[in-house]
């Protein structure tokens, strides 16, 4: 598992850029089956792109979890004198997991993911929902 359509991510540090364009930096971990910790398989920023994705992202705070949707990674740049290839990662949807939702997270059904514009839910802002994340990998 790591930087893919589908993976839990935990966030560390979210920058705005533009607004088109936020910076978080993220991680992907799976849990040793051998020693019960957890190893980190991915962990750098990725360029959350589009005007809402954008925007969903700016709302996320250090520890948050997220469900990546649609993901894209290439090769920006290659540094002949370092004889180092450059990648960039970008994000263009996502869920943010809840903590004691059921099913390991995610929206209530009638609720929109993160990459549509979703109305406000007081239920769910700033709620402290207490819970088993047990089936997330991080």
């Amino acid at each position: 598992m790591g930087f893919r359509n589908g993976a839990y991510a935990k966030v560390w540090e979210v920058n705005g850029k533009t607004p088109n364009v936020t910076s978080v930096k993220i991680s992907v971990s799976l849990k040793n089956k051998e020693t019960g910790e957890y190893d980190t398989k991915f962990s750098e920023y990725a360029s959350f792109l589009g005007a809402q994705c954008a925007k969903n992202a700016l709302m996320l705070k250090p520890g948050d979890r997220i469900k990546l949707g649609e993901v894209d990674v290439d090769s920006s740049k290659w540094d002949p004198e370092k004889k180092t290839k450059y990648y960039s990662w970008k994000v263009f949807s996502f869920e943010k997991q809840i903590d004691g939702a059921p099913n390991g997270g995610g929206y209530p059904q009638n609720a929109a993911p993160m990459n549509q514009a979703a109305p406000a839910n007081p239920m769910y802002e700033g709620a402290n929902v207490e819970g088993d994340d047990e089936g997330l990998p991080f």
